[in-house]
């Protein structure tokens, strides 16, 4: 059976019932692009050229399969020479030319010197209207059937001192490319003949953190009537700025019954630390902290291993009026609300704007009622029943020590300090805890 992060298997983006890998099989992407290398006085290669990648775990079969620039015709596109198929994880490039021997030997002299790397590929096309230009172009590449199978598009190419390649390391399809390749960068280096180019032929690094160890809600409070901060918590800092500028995250907004799924877009995080931090700004998540825009069932996912799929998800909520944190909208949270008027309690304060007062209560009221379905799993908040013979009790402002083999139910927050239990994505191992038996239920 599929199980999210085996194998590239996910959650359904409409129903976070169904679990699978449709279409992960294989992924060929356009990685890279160099449509400066035509021109002598920039590359001694004197030919165009770009690099496919298969991002998948199996091999991609390309018989028959054929390229074009922006003019987008499968009717005009010219043949992917001398090749059928795309190993996984394997690059290959494709030059522009009709002397493939010629231009390979001037290719792997230039770029790679006395060194080039073993088994590396490199394929031809060639053909009219097909060259690249560097005020602006495209790569469309088609199969026998003329139905695109990848396209990438970019704007001019540099006219500096160096020519970088475009980097489209993090697989955007029918998508602009903008990123130039820098050096360190997805493994990029300086042609080892020519020191303007800058690229990685041939092959992708990627930079991955090891583990994600869960989420930070609206710093730790337990409500969720206004959420502006998220953060995501990290094993070690190396990596995280990669996460954001290869588009490796991925907000989708679920209905509170976990239904109708669309992906949302996100300001752009910063790194702070070991932790990526999202600001949705003074109106909150949803845009408007007075309405229930941004009520819904949360899923954050990260493509922590950079290869195409988002395989790690955390999930979390936002419900109007729920200042306890139970899930719904009740009589107990317009309590709470009333005791704290005139104070600017953010646990009370039901829209974010520093002030508890009877606006607040108002938007209790007009919400009672509404609730988050039950069972839909948290990742920054769970409950977990455990028999322990010595452990320590994280829920508890003062950890005591519970012995006695008998069986006790705690609330663990992400990241708690200190030894015993320890939610991120559910791993339950921490110093300080022996003799466990547990069962979990969200």
């Amino acid at each position: 059976m599929s199980a999210v992060g085996v194998n590239s298997a996910f959650l359904s983006t409409t129903t976070v019932k169904e679990t699978g890998s449709p279409g992960t099989t294989g992924k060929l992407i356009i990685s890279e692009v160099a449509p400066w290398s035509s021109t002598v006085a920039n590359s001694p290669v004197a030919a165009d050229w770009f690099e496919v990648t298969n991002l998948g775990a199996t091999a991609v079969d390309i018989t028959g399969w054929k390229m074009d620039d922006n003019s987008e015709s499968p009717n005009a596109a010219v043949a992917l020479n001398g090749i059928t198929s795309i190993a996984a994880g394997e690059s290959v490039i494709f030059i522009e030319t009709n002397d493939l021997p010629g231009k390979t030997a001037t290719f792997l002299s230039i770029w790679f010197g006395a060194n080039p790397p073993a088994g590396l590929l490199i394929r031809s096309y060639s053909g009219s209207g097909v060259g690249l230009s560097t005020t602006s172009d495209a790569v469309n590449l088609y199969d026998p059937n003329n139905v695109r199978q990848a396209k990438v598009f970019f704007a001019a190419s540099s006219a500096g001192s160096t020519f970088p390649t475009f980097d489209n390391a993090a697989g955007l399809e029918n998508a602009a490319i903008s990123l130039l390749s820098a050096f360190g960068g997805h493994g990029a280096f300086i042609a080892v003949n020519d020191g303007k180019e800058i690229g990685f032929p041939g092959t992708i690094t990627k930079t991955n953190v090891t583990r994600l160890g869960g989420i930070d809600v609206q710093n730790g409070q337990t409500q969720r009537s206004y959420l502006r901060a998220l953060d995501m918590l990290f094993d070690q800092s190396s990596g995280l700025m990669d996460l954001i500028n290869n588009s490796r995250l991925q907000l989708t907004q679920f209905d509170l019954n976990g239904q109708n799924g669309s992906l949302q877009s996100f300001p752009t995080p910063t790194v702070v630390g070991n932790r990526i931090r999202f600001d949705f700004g003074v109106q909150g998540i949803g845009g408007n902290r007075n309405t229930n825009a941004g009520d819904g069932y949360y899923e954050l996912a990260v493509d922590i291993d950079g290869n195409g799929s988002f395989e790690t998800k955390n999930y979390f909520y936002r419900l109007l009026g729920d200042v306890n944190g139970d899930r719904k909208v009740a009589t107990a949270d317009s309590n709470l609300t009333l005791s704290a008027f005139g104070t600017s309690n953010p646990e009370r304060d039901v829209n974010g704007d520093g002030f508890v007062n009877a606006n607040d209560r108002t938007l209790v009221l007009r919400g009672l009622g509404r609730k988050l379905k039950e069972s839909l799993l948290l990742s920054d908040r769970c409950r977990v029943f455990v028999t322990a013979f010595s452990c320590l009790d994280p829920a508890s402002s003062n950890p005591k020590v519970i012995n006695n083999g008998r069986t006790f139910s705690v609330s663990v927050a992400t990241e708690r300090g200190g030894n015993g239990l320890y939610c991120g994505l559910c791993s339950f191992f921490r110093s300080g805890i022996s003799g466990v038996n547990y069962q979990l239920r969200w």
